[in-house]
This record gives structure tokens, sequence and C-alpha cells, in this order.
């Protein structure tokens, strides 16, 4: 298993996910639950799976390097995040795949 693959989106999500709390912001907290996390998401999972075809591996990621800042910046009431940019990237990773997929078709 190549783990170098992971080190970019992990980099990324690590970022995101533990930097713009620091910010302390409020409005921008929030609409990073809501719209920055899941786009990030979405698009990374989308450009690892046109690059290296389907990978389960990428939304458990995205979930589980998610779940400390529940605890750490968030409350319990955060969790639902965890499972929900999971599936978000799983979508993401689902059509990177089918787009990889049909261009070696062509």
């Amino acid at each position: 298993m190549n783990h170098k693959k992971y080190l970019i989106p992990t980099s990324i999500l690590l970022t995101f996910y533990y930097l713009i709390p620091l910010t302390k912001t409020q409005g921008l907290v929030i609409i990073s639950l809501l719209i920055i996390y899941p786009l990030v998401n979405f698009i990374l999972s989308l450009i690892q799976a046109k690059k290296h075809g389907f990978d389960l591996m990428i939304p458990i990621l995205s979930g589980l390097l998610f779940l400390p800042t529940v605890y750490i910046y968030y409350n319990e009431s955060a969790l639902f995040y965890v499972l929900a940019y999971a599936t978000i990237s799983l979508f993401g990773s689902g059509i990177g795949a089918i787009v990889k997929n049909n261009r070696k078709r062509s």
C-alpha cells in the first residue's frame, strides 16, 4: 500500500480542521462546518479518486481526522459532522472514480 498518496489530503484536512477553529471567529467556524469543510472533503476526494482510483481510506480519514476536533473545539453535537464529512468524501471518491474509469474507456 502506498501511504504517500495520503500525505497531501491528510495535510490539507488537518490544516482546515485544526487551524480554522483557532481563529475563534464564530461566523468563520460556522461557515467552515457547513460549507468549507464539505467542499474541501468533496474536492479532495474527487481529485484523489481521479488520480488513484476509488479508495475507501480517504472517506475514513476524512471522518477520523475530524473526530478529535469535536472534543477539542466543539461538543458532542458536532459528532454528526464526522459521518457527514465521511459521506461527502465517499460521494467525491465515487464520482472521481467514475470520471477516471470513463477517461480510460475514451
